[in-house]
């Protein structure tokens, strides 16, 4: 698994890879930072994701809580079945809202 950020208005954490159990704890490491550094909105992109276990989904929800505490709006991007299906399965398209593109989530994210 690899998470790569790029700054500017908009944080963008590209990750890739199999993201399961052992993988969850470097990806929620990482999310916690880009939180605390309080950028204006924060995409995560798994658009290269292909495998999402149920102990990530876990660091999305505590992202998402974290994120609510900072004031830090946030989008996750994905169209792959790998992601979108486990978070179906659980419900959590509610509050994880994933979209298709980072372009997408731009534009959710200046919407709103």
């Amino acid at each position: 698994m690899t998470v790569d950020l790029t700054g500017g208005d908009v944080t963008v954490a590209t990750v890739s890879g199999e993201l399961d159990s052992v993988s969850s704890g470097f990806l929620s490491r990482h999310l916690e930072a880009a939180v605390a550094a309080r950028p204006h909105a924060l995409i995560l992109d798994f658009a290269a994701v292909g495998f999402c276990s149920a102990a990530v989904l876990r660091v999305l929800v505590e992202t998402t809580a974290a994120a609510d505490s900072a004031g830090v709006r946030w989008a996750l991007v994905s169209d792959h079945r790998a992601v979108l299906r486990p978070i179906e399965l659980t419900g959590l398209e509610v509050s994880l809202h994933p979209l298709p593109t980072v372009a997408a989530a731009r534009q959710w994210l200046t919407a709103a």
